[in-house]
């Protein structure tokens, strides 16, 4: 079976190999001609790696991972979330060391839970008590979100 890599683009510009709801990133050229693509957590570790051809084709894909995924949806109305532990968060801002601030999408609510994500798209910081059960959403066949 041909894998053809799939690409994200983070807010500031960043882009990311997504694969099976791990993100990677461009780590150096492999002699095949190509790029070989480290997990974002591999500072914390993870030794998981993906070659990509030149023609966008996953050549290689090591993919035992020591950790979660950091998962990223769209909603129909093209606002970007991250969601963990079925809780969903917004983008609110940056911190010092580099990276975003996400906060519970019900900050509303009085909610005080909030993500630290760095640069390389890892959690550094997680406040993840919660005032409020978690939203529900569902997939649309476009692959989008609408929220229940």
């Amino acid at each position: 079976m041909i894998l053809l890599a799939t690409y994200i683009t983070l807010t500031r510009g960043t882009r990311l190999l997504l694969l099976n709801e791990y993100t990677y990133s461009k780590s150096g050229p492999i002699r095949a001609g190509g790029f070989r693509y480290s997990c974002s957590s591999v500072h914390k570790g993870c030794k998981a790696h993906v070659h990509v051809s030149r023609d966008d084709l996953i050549l290689l894909a090591a993919t035992e991972h020591n950790h979660e995924p950091t998962t990223y949806i769209t909603l129909t109305r093209g606002t970007k979330l991250l969601l963990l532990n079925e809780y969903t968060y917004f983008k609110s801002g940056y911190v010092r060391a580099g990276g975003s601030r996400y906060s519970c999408s019900s900050v509303h609510k009085g909610c005080k839970a909030h993500l630290h994500i760095s640069k390389e798209d890892v959690i550094t910081l997680a406040v993840t008590e919660h005032c409020h059960p978690p939203s529900k959403y569902i997939r649309t066949k476009s692959g989008l979100y609408m929220k229940v």
